[in-house]
């Protein structure tokens, strides 16, 4: 019997006694199924010093088998970065015992190393069979006499061989679900050890948002009505919105505390934490749509709000603030939470439709499954792509080792021109350092001890890598920008909306975060093939770019503001501009493309700070909005408005009178107490700390009257009139009236300070906030 059937998930599992590759997928008349397969033996690779006779090492492993779940070994050809190797393959029994097979191996034999004894079977499987997750494969098989209603899903098959991939684009038609949960604590952070789930909201497709409420002091029935809820529902993708972080540990711990069933996956069991820190839904892709919003720049405040205005989908504005839940909950307005928490289940649920061809493509590009690949850092899918790449090479693949990494001079960031700018345009080079290591053959297999004329030496830094024949990363990146190129061009002949359009525009991306991530894993402690030289060079090789293009420009007449890593501000002149492209192609050979444009710009001393209004009135604010953690949302919010008020206007005048009429409403206490709450998360114990910290004084405060908190926690405390130092003077957020703030604090420290971090640019000091009726002596 042959199956065509799209790969959503597979996992490493027993199967009568014999480690297999369980496959989950969605066929082309969409039903579930599992494939089993057990044929697949896991394997290492013994590389004999180059004095060894290989065929004698062959012999005495089968002869005097090092370890006894070995099985056989081969001799075949491999490389090792760019060398040629004869190696010796030997299979195991036992995938669990690779690693002790491998160094029983390696002591008895006397060889040189071992290489791939330390990667994952699943993994193995994959790189071995090319098994890519989120494409189409056609598998021989038989039916196989488990009840699929077991694992939930349509039919189960055993494999005679391998799956075998077959071209076919789209995806098949996925069923979704979006889920969001809510606790609340009348102290701030909600506990697992001591707070229920109070509210479980959900969205699919065909229907409207529903939710689960825990009528008394325990969530056991929410946790199993919600898993009911989801295996009746059957979702192939559940997305969440910091449900690594959240939802699915606080689920957890909930189920473990009350005996209660959270069975969320096909399997009927729970999520499991796994590789990335992310959680598995067996059978299932868990798609935590916080780390899809990690490769959106452009979202500063990563809210799913924030992510679904950027992303052009509708969502609406929550009114009540979480510092709010608890009296929400506990008061007359309940069914107002309830109405918001179902709205954000909805937001997260058309988050994650627009998000899902993104993740699908990435997912195949990297080869790691749709729920490891956003939680996974970029290192890690650029790992997991070049060894598949590798192994297609002929190229061991190396094992992480512990290093001692040297630092190295980085990508150069120019000096900003301090100040207002109008009319600035942002000139992005296209692949800047994947380009460089192409051009010059920069890869750890090409690197020499010397120089010569089929050598290249490396500006500023000297070292040295032969011209032919191409590396390991002037292949893999080659056929990356190509890719990405082809997926260019085939989008801009597909009409817009189009599901074909979508999926070519998903790949251009997902082809894009590869590529630009490899130089940065060039010199990632966690790279397989790091080489400080080739990071060093590729870094000296970007400096030199930038400072020769600011030459181009100069020569131009074309004014450059700023400048960071790969990008270049330039005031804008559309000729100038056109023509300095025009020149960087010629010059450099490489391609550089208009990217942002700003209508006003401000520029601080510092870099990477900046602030600047687009085109369409948005605000894009850069580095400035990393305020220190112990601010207030008062602050937070003074700060927005004044860049908003600055950029609107060029002059600082009316910001000026906006924070001192603020700071009139704070004196007469008409701001709301919410925003005076500053917010800290305990990094320990509140008995391990040594220093007298406001948050760690709140929090023993709280533990005395019964509201014990611990690591990760977090604690609001508004600062009061009480004599003492400014931790005394701390107190419970709950237990604070707006007459025992101590408003001055709030002017000298929040207020003032976060206005003058922008209106210094324009000579305005703290002073100038003040008035001369306030005395200059700060809290």
């Amino acid at each position: 019997m042959k199956l065509d059937f799209w790969l959503l998930d597979l996992n490493h599992d027993a199967h009568e006694g014999r480690s297999a590759i369980w496959l989950w997928g969605v066929t082309h008349d969409n039903r579930r199924v599992l494939v089993i397969d057990a044929n697949f033996q896991a394997y290492f690779y013994l590389l004999p010093k180059k004095d060894q006779n290989i065929d004698q090492l062959k012999e005495r492993i089968e002869k005097e088998k090092p370890h006894p779940s070995i099985d056989r070994a081969v001799i075949e050809k491999r490389r090792r970065l760019g060398e040629e190797r004869r190696v010796l393959k030997v299979f195991c029994e036992d995938p669990d015992t690779l690693e002790k097979c491998a160094r029983e191996c390696v002591k008895q034999l006397a060889v040189e190393t071992s290489f791939e004894d330390k990667v994952r079977y699943s993994i193995k499987y994959q790189i071995e069979l090319g098994i890519r997750p989120c494409q189409w494969y056609n598998v021989e098989g038989t039916a196989s006499p488990i009840d699929p209603r077991k694992y939930h899903v349509d039919k189960v098959y055993e494999t005679r061989g391998h799956p075998i991939s077959i071209p076919r684009e789209n995806a098949p038609k996925l069923r979704l679900l979006s889920f969001s949960i809510i606790a609340v604590s009348p102290t701030g952070s909600p506990s697992p050890l001591r707070d229920p789930v109070r509210l479980v909201t959900w969205k699919s497709k065909e229907n409207q948002p529903e939710s689960i409420q825990s009528g008394k002091n325990s969530d056991d029935e929410l946790i199993e009505g919600f898993s009911e809820t989801q295996q009746k529902l059957d979702p192939d993708v559940v997305f969440s919105f910091g449900g690594n972080t959240f939802d699915w540990p606080y689920l957890i711990k909930r189920a473990n505390r009350t005996k209660a069933k959270l069975s969320v996956g096909r399997d009927d069991g729970p999520a499991r934490q796994s590789l990335y820190g992310h959680f598995s839904l067996t059978g299932r892709a868990n798609v935590d749509l916080l780390d899809f919003s990690q490769d959106l720049y452009d979202v500063k405040i990563k809210t799913v709000e924030n992510v679904a205005r950027f992303l052009g989908v509708e969502a609406s504005t929550p009114t009540i603030d979480e510092t709010e839940y608890f009296d929400h909950w506990t008061g007359n307005d309940r069914s107002a939470l309830v109405d918001q928490m179902k709205a954000q289940a909805t937001s997260i649920f058309k988050v994650g439709e627009d998000a899902l061809d993104y993740t699908i493509q990435l997912s195949n590009l990297s080869a790691l499954p749709p729920d490891q690949v956003l939680a996974a850092a970029v290192g890690f899918r650029v790992d997991s792509y070049l060894m598949m790449e590798a192994h297609k090479l002929g190229e061991l693949i190396p094992g992480r080792e512990e290093l001692n990494i040297i630092p190295y001079k980085g990508a150069i960031v120019l000096e900003p021109s301090v100040g207002l700018h109008d009319n600035v345009a942002v000139l992005d080079f296209s692949a800047m350092y994947p380009s460089l290591m192409v051009k010059y053959n920069i890869s750890p297999d090409t690197l020499v001890d010397r120089g010569g004329d089929d050598a290249f030496e490396v500006p500023e830094v000297g070292h040295h890598f032969r011209k032919n024949p191409p590396g390991f990363y002037k292949i893999v990146l080659s056929q990356l920008i190509a890719s990405r190129q082809a997926a260019k061009r085939e989008a801009a002949k597909t009409s817009r909306g189009t599901p074909e359009h979508r999926i070519l525009k998903a790949r251009e991306k997902a082809t894009k975060v590869i590529t630009n991530a490899t130089y940065g894993y060039a010199g990632w402690a966690g790279s397989r093939w790091y080489t400080r030289e080739v990071a060093e060079s590729a870094a000296a090789l970007g400096r030199d770019t930038i400072n020769k293009s600011i030459e181009i420009a100069k020569n131009l007449g074309l004014e450059v503001l700023y400048g960071d890593t790969d990008s270049l501000f330039v005031q804008y002149e559309e000729k100038l501009v056109h023509q300095f492209i025009k020149e960087i192609d010629k010059n450099l050979g490489l391609e550089i493309n208009l990217g942002q444009m700003y209508r006003r710009i401000l520029f601080t001393e510092a870099k990477k700070k900046y602030a600047g209004m687009l085109e369409d009135g948005e605000l894009d604010v850069v580095g400035m909005e990393a305020i220190r953690g112990d601010w207030s949302n008062l602050a937070r919010n003074v700060q927005s408005e004044v860049l908003k008020l600055v950029l609107q206007d060029g002059s600082p005048a009316r910001a000026k009178s906006y924070v001192t009429s603020l700071i009139k409403d704070l004196e007469s206490a008409k701001v709301p107490k919410s925003s005076l709450v500053i917010w800290k998360t305990l990094t320990k114990r509140p008995d391990q700390y040594e220093v007298n910290a406001p948050h760690v004084e709140v929090a023993r405060k709280m533990a005395k009257e019964g509201w014990p908190v611990t690591v990760g926690d977090k604690v609001g405390f508004i600062i009061t009139k009480r004599a003492g130092k400014l931790y005394q003077k701390a107190e419970p957020h709950f237990k604070v009236s707006m007459d025992q703030v101590d408003y001055e604090y709030y002017i000298r420290n929040q207020i003032v300070p976060a206005a003058t971090r922008v209106l210094v640019v324009f000579g305005v000091a703290e002073k100038d906030l003040l008035g001369a009726d306030r005395g200059q002596v700060s809290l």
